[in-house]
């Protein structure tokens, strides 16, 4: 439950920061408000995590990441040393698995880890090293036969969805594969690409997560037009997104399909 009440503050940033007008009225200042307020309870959460855990969590370190260089991208004031900390953070715990990471096993999460754990490094733009390196071969050796990739356990909305662990399987090895690498990155992103396009959906965040992924890997206009139809035909006549089809809109589901 803390992670879900995390991922929706977090959620709740990202549809606040929108381009402040240039005379600022009092709808701005009220915008403004709420983008500070959830940046600090989002600080807050994230500074706290270390108290308890030594270890990388996608939820802790990768999403308050993106909340606060997004916050900072416009404009806003964030904790530099904490947004530091946190890219440490995910440093330290994955330079410990280097070696298993190189034979492709020891990674608690799998690749739904790795993959936020490269994403966290590409927002600090991090550059490529012996151990993204080592990251990239653990992805390039855990991706299935049909072209996906799986995390360890189903711990619905986060971890759950094969598409979304895809999409950031893909993410990160893009950007850091090193030379010796691309053409087993270029074979894995094509099989992974195909089996997108054609993989059943069972609920929002596959259906979000498949737009997304298409976006990334540059689909065909026809594939990006199909997969964002089935997103909008999913919205609710209350304006919102439910994960699943027997549930009510939420706003995690909402929030992540906007």
């Amino acid at each position: 439950m803390r992670r879900l009440q995390l991922v929706q503050v977090l959620l709740a940033l990202a549809i606040c920061l929108v381009p402040l007008r240039a005379a600022p009225g009092q709808e701005d200042a009220m915008i403004q408000k709420a983008v500070e307020r959830g940046l600090e309870n989002i600080q807050r959460a994230a500074a706290k995590y270390p108290q308890h855990r030594t270890c990388f969590s996608c939820h802790h370190q990768t999403l308050p990441m993106l909340a606060m260089g997004t916050a900072r991208s416009r404009g806003f004031r964030i904790d530099e040393k904490l947004h530091q900390a946190q890219a440490e953070l995910t440093r330290h715990s994955f330079s410990r698995l280097v070696e298993n990471m190189k034979e492709g096993q020891g990674v608690g999460g799998r690749a739904m880890t790795v993959g936020y754990g490269l994403w966290a490094f590409g927002l600090v733009d991090r550059k490529a090293d012996e151990m993204t390196e080592a990251m990239v071969s653990y992805l390039l050796k855990t991706q299935r036969a049909e072209g996906h990739w799986t995390g360890q356990v189903s711990r619905p909305p986060l971890e759950e969805s094969y598409l979304t662990c895809t999409v950031l399987a893909v993410q990160g090895i893009t950007r850091y594969a090193v030379p010796s690498q691309r053409a087993a990155v270029e074979a894995a992103v094509a099989k992974a690409k195909a089996w997108l396009a054609t993989a059943a959906v069972k609920g929002q965040e596959d259906k979000a997560a498949r737009l997304w992924g298409l976006h990334v890997l540059n689909a065909k206009p026809d594939e990006l037009r199909q997969a964002r139809t089935t997103v909008l035909k999913a919205q609710r006549a209350d304006g919102g997104w439910a994960q699943l089809d027997e549930m009510d809109s939420d706003a995690y589901a909402t929030g992540q399909t906007l």
